[in-house]
C-alpha cells in the first residue's frame, strides 16, 4: 500500500484551500446506515427505485433551486431507530433554508415528488430551524476521510448532537477531513478533532472558521478564492460580510471579482493557473488541479 496519505502531503505543501469547495446550490441528503461503496450515492444496498428516485429529483431541482448534489449521510450504526431522515438544504446566496422528513422506510421516499412540494410551497411543515454539520468519512472512496474525517465527527457530535453527520464523498478528498455547514453552504477543509470546538465556537457566533475554509459552495471557483483571500485580508469571518457583485475574466486566467458592502466595494484580483497534485492515495492518483494567486485587493467606498 502507498504510504503518503493524500491530505497529509497537501497540508506539509500548504495547499491552497480558497477556491476549492464543490460547487452546489443545493444539498439532497438521505440517510443510510448500511455500506458505503467506492462512489457509494450509486454503490449501496438501497433499493433501485430509491436510487433513482434520488437522480430523479436532482435534475428535477435544477430548473426550481440550481444544480443539487445528493449525499448519504448516517449518524451511527445503531439499527434500531425507526425512521430515516431525508434533509434537502438550499444553499444559495440569496435563499437559504433546510427541511427534514422522516419515514418509515426507504421505499417512502421513492412515492415523495419533492421538487413539485417545494414549488408549490408544500413543505414549510417541514422546515428545521437547526443546521447541519456533515464530515466526510467514506473511506471506501480514500482512506483520508476514515482517517480523519470519523475522529472529526465524534468530537463534533458530542457537542452538538444530532446536528453532526457522516457523509458520503463532498468533493476534494486530498483537504480530509472535509466538511459543510448546512444550508449556509459553508464548505471546510483540513479539520481535525481539534478543530471541532473552534468551528463550532465560530458557527455559535455566526462566524466561519477560517482556517479551514474552502469557500461558499454556492459560488464559482474563482469566487470562492477572492472571497477568501479577501477574507484573510481583511481578517473578516462574519458569515455575510459582503455580497456578490460580478466576477468577470477579463484576459485568460485573469480574475477579476467584485463584493460590496452598503458602503464599500471590494476588488479582487486573481491569477488562476493549474498545478499537478497528490488528489488521492488509495489508490495514488494525480492530476491537474487550479491555483489562485492574488493580485490585487483594491477597495473603495460606494458610489
Amino acid at each position: 500500500m502507498n504510504d503518503l496519505f493524500c491530505s497529509e502531503v497537501a497540508r506539509a505543501e500548504h495547499a491552497q484551500l480558497a477556491g476549492t469547495a464543490t460547487r452546489a446550490d443545493a444539498w439532497l441528503l438521505v440517510e443510510h446506515r448500511g455500506a458505503w461503496g467506492e462512489r457509494a450515492v450509486e454503490e449501496n444496498d438501497l433499493p433501485a427505485a430509491v436510487q433513482a428516485w434520488m437522480q430523479a429529483q436532482v435534475a428535477a431541482f435544477k430548473p426550481l433551486v440550481g444544480k443539487t448534489r445528493p449525499l448519504l449521510v448516517r449518524r451511527d450504526d445503531d439499527a434500531s431507530q425507526a425512521t430515516f431522515a431525508c434533509f434537502l438544504a438550499i444553499a444559495r446566496e440569496e435563499r437559504r433554508v433546510l427541511y427534514r422528513l422522516d419515514v418509515q422506510s426507504h421505499m417512502d421516499l421513492a412515492g415523495l415528488d419533492l421538487a413539485a412540494l417545494l414549488e408549490g410551497g408544500e413543505l414549510e411543515d417541514a422546515r428545521c430551524d437547526r443546521g447541519l454539520v456533515l464530515v466526510c468519512g467514506n473511506g471506501r472512496r480514500d482512506r483520508c476521510c476514515a482517517r480523519f474525517g470519523v475522529a472529526t465527527w465524534r468530537a463534533l457530535a458530542a457537542a452538538i448532537g444530532d446536528e453532526a453527520w457522516l457523509s458520503t464523498h463532498q468533493g476534494g478528498h486530498r483537504y480530509a477531513a472535509t466538511g459543510l455547514w448546512l444550508p449556509e453552504g459553508v464548505a471546510y477543509g483540513f479539520l481535525t478533532a481539534a478543530e471541532a470546538e473552534p468551528l463550532l465556537a465560530a458557527r455559535s457566533r455566526g462566524e466561519i472558521h477560517l482556517p479551514c475554509f474552502r469557500g461558499r459552495t454556492f459560488h464559482d471557483l474563482p469566487v470562492q478564492a477572492a472571497d477568501g483571500m479577501l477574507r484573510a485580508e481583511r481578517r473578516e469571518a462574519a458569515l455575510d460580510p459582503w455580497r456578490l457583485l460580478e466576477a468577470v475574466e477579463e484576459s485568460p486566467g485573469a480574475w477579476r471579482v467584485t463584493f460590496a458592502t452598503p458602503t464599500t466595494r471590494h476588488v479582487v484580483r486573481l491569477q488562476r493557473d493549474t498545478e499537478e497534485a497528490l488528489v488521492s492515495c488509495s489508490p495514488a492518483k494525480r492530476k491537474t488541479i487550479d491555483r489562485f494567486t492574488l493580485k490585487a485587493v483594491e477597495s473603495e467606498e460606494a458610489a
